[in-house]
C-alpha cells in the first residue's frame, strides 16, 4: 500500500497583513486603519512590523512565534490585564506613544519617528506629557483606571507646574529657555485634555488655544518667524500643523480669530504634517487657506453683526466648488492601486470642501438648515463618506462628520455618519469622538422630536378641520439662531480634527 504525504499546509497571509489576519492564517485586504474583517469580526486592526506585547517591558513580538495554546492564550491575557502598574514604565510609554498613539495623530497611521522623538527623553515637561498621554490612552483600552489614572495626573500636574515655571522665569534667564519645546509641550498637553481625555464640564481647550497662542507671540523670532527652516523638523512639522489645525476648527466653530494667516498654510508644502506630505500647490492646502478666510470673516460677523458682501462669498463658493467631486463619482472609477489612491486623496478634500461650503452657506450666508444647497453639500459629504470607507484617511475627517452630521436630515445618512464615528473609534480610542457622538446623538433626538409634534400639530388640523393657516415649514432653529449658538460650547469643550 502507497503511503501519500500530506501536503505541507500552505499559509495565506500576505505580506503586510494586519495581526489578526496573521494569527488567523487568512488573506488580509490591507485596508487602513481597519481591514474589512477586522471589521467585520469586530477585531482589534494592528498593523506594523512589531507588535506591542505589555509584560514586564515593552518589546517587540516579531510573528513567527511559538503559537500558544487557547488555555494558555486565556491566562497570558489575564496576567496581562492585572499587571501591576509600575511594569508601565517610562521606556514602555514612549514607546507606547511613539507605536500606537503618534500613528493615530496622523492620516496615513504612521509613527513618529523613534530618532525624532529622543527629545522627550531630556526634556522633564515633554517627558511627563508623553507619560500622561499613554496613560490616558492605555487606561481607555485596559480599563485600568485606578492604577493609570493616578499615575497620569501625577504626570499632567508634574508638566503643568513645569510649563508654568518656565513661563514665570526671569528675562535675564530666558537665553535657559527652548522655545520649540516649550510649544511642543503646550501642544501635547492641548491633545492630553482636549482630544485624548477632555472633560465636558471644563474648558480646557479654550485655555490651551490662549496658552499656545500666547507661547508663538512670546517667542515669535524663535518659532515662526524661521518657519522654513522649523517645519523641516519631521516632529516640528507634525506639531505646528496639529496646533494650526486645532486652532482653525476652534475658530470655526467658537467664533474666535484664527491665530494663522490663510496664506500660512502653503508653508506646509512638502512637510511631514499630520495629513502627510503634500506639495504646495495641493488641494488640501488651498481648502484650509479657504477655512482660515472663512473663519477671519465669521469672527468679524459674530462680533460686529455686518455679513460679508455677497460678491466675497460667491468668489469663495467658486474656489470650493472646483475642489468637491460630483455625486458617486468615486464609487464609478475602476480602483488601480495609483488611480484608488488619488481618488482616496480626493474624496478627502472634498469632504473638507463641504465642510467649507455649509459653514459658508450656514454661518456667513445665514442659510436655513432645510435649505436645498445645504442638504446637497451634505448628501455630497456622506458621498464622499461612503467612498473613503475603510480607508485610511477615515479616522481624519472627524471636524467634516461633525458638521454634515448636524445639518443632516436623512436617517440613511445619520447612520452612515454614526457607523463612521464608531468605526473611528475603534481604531483612535479619542475621548473627543465620544463627545462628537453624544453632541449628535442629542441633536438627532431633538430634531426628531420635534418633527414629531409638527406632524401631530398637523394631524390634529386636519381632523378637527380647523381653518388656520398652514403650519410653518419644520425648523428646529429659531429665526435669530446662529452658528455659534448652536456650535460654540461644544467647541470650548474638546478640539476636533
Amino acid at each position: 500500500m502507497q503511503i501519500v504525504a500530506k501536503p505541507a499546509r500552505r499559509i495565506r497571509t500576505v505580506e503586510g497583513s494586519c495581526w489578526a489576519c496573521r494569527e488567523h492564517r487568512v488573506k488580509c485586504k490591507l485596508q487602513k486603519p481597519n481591514c474589512s474583517r477586522c471589521l467585520k469580526k469586530g477585531l482589534s486592526c494592528e498593523y506594523g512590523k512589531y507588535r506591542l506585547k505589555w509584560g514586564a517591558i515593552v518589546a517587540p513580538d516579531k510573528f513567527g512565534q511559538k503559537k500558544r495554546s487557547s488555555a494558555s492564550q486565556q491566562e497570558a491575557k489575564l496576567e496581562i490585564m492585572s499587571l501591576p502598574l509600575p511594569r508601565f514604565n517610562s521606556d514602555s510609554k514612549m514607546m507606547y506613544f511613539q507605536m500606537i498613539i503618534s500613528p493615530r495623530l496622523t492620516a496615513r497611521s504612521v509613527p513618529w519617528d523613534y530618532d525624532s522623538l529622543k527629545f522627550a527623553s531630556k526634556d522633564t515637561l515633554l517627558k511627563d506629557l508623553i507619560d500622561a498621554m499613554s496613560c490616558a490612552h492605555f487606561m481607555v483600552q485596559t480599563k485600568q483606571e485606578p492604577e493609570l489614572y493616578k499615575s497620569k495626573q501625577i504626570a499632567r500636574v508634574s508638566a503643568l507646574k513645569n510649563l508654568s515655571s518656565i513661563l514665570q522665569l526671569d528675562p535675564s534667564a530666558e537665553s535657559k529657555i527652548n522655545p520649540t519645546a516649550i510649544f511642543r509641550g503646550s501642544v501635547l498637553l492641548g491633545l492630553l485634555d482636549g482630544v485624548i481625555e477632555p472633560d465636558s464640564s471644563s474648558y480646557r481647550p479654550t485655555q490651551h488655544i490662549n496658552g499656545g497662542r500666547a507661547i508663538l507671540d512670546k517667542y515669535r523670532d524663535q518659532i515662526t518667524n524661521n518657519t522654513a527652516v522649523t517645519l523641516k523638523d519631521k516632529v516640528n512639522a507634525e506639531i505646528m500643523s496639529v496646533f494650526a489645525t486645532m486652532d482653525l476648527t476652534y475658530s470655526l466653530l467658537t467664533g474666535s480669530s484664527p491665530y494663522f494667516k490663510p496664506q500660512f498654510w502653503f508653508e506646509f508644502g512638502s512637510c511631514d504634517a499630520w495629513w502627510g506630505n503634500v506639495d504646495q500647490s495641493d488641494p488640501f492646502l488651498e481648502i484650509m487657506s479657504i477655512l482660515t478666510t472663512l473663519a477671519v470673516l465669521g469672527h468679524s460677523m459674530k462680533t460686529s453683526h455686518r455679513p460679508p458682501s455677497m460678491d466675497q462669498l460667491l468668489e469663495i463658493q467658486e474656489r470650493l466648488a472646483q475642489f468637491i467631486l460630483p455625486a458617486r463619482s468615486a464609487q464609478a472609477i475602476v480602483k488601480t492601486s495609483e488611480r484608488s489612491s488619488f481618488q482616496s486623496w480626493s474624496c478627502f478634500c472634498s469632504a473638507y470642501a463641504n465642510t467649507a461650503m455649509i459653514y459658508c452657506l450656514r454661518a456667513l450666508w445665514s442659510c436655513t438648515l432645510e435649505d436645498d444647497r445645504v442638504q446637497c453639500a451634505v448628501s455630497m459629504f456622506v458621498d464622499d463618506l461612503i467612498s473613503a470607507s475603510n480607508d485610511t484617511l477615515q479616522h481624519c475627517l472627524l471636524f467634516p462628520l461633525l458638521i454634515a452630521g448636524y445639518h443632516t436630515q436623512d436617517t440613511r445618512q445619520r447612520d452612515v455618519i454614526r457607523s463612521s464615528c464608531m468605526t473611528c473609534y475603534g481604531y483612535l480610542f479619542f475621548g473627543s469622538i465620544r463627545l462628537i457622538i453624544e453632541f449628535l446623538e442629542e441633536r438627532w433626538a431633538r430634531s426628531t422630536e420635534r418633527l414629531s409634534e409638527v406632524r401631530i400639530e398637523d394631524s390634529l388640523k386636519v381632523k378637527l378641520e380647523f381653518d388656520l393657516e398652514p403650519f410653518p415649514e419644520f425648523a428646529e432653529e429659531g429665526p435669530t439662531t446662529t452658528w455659534w449658538d448652536n456650535f460654540e460650547e461644544f467647541g470650548r469643550k474638546t478640539f476636533v480634527f
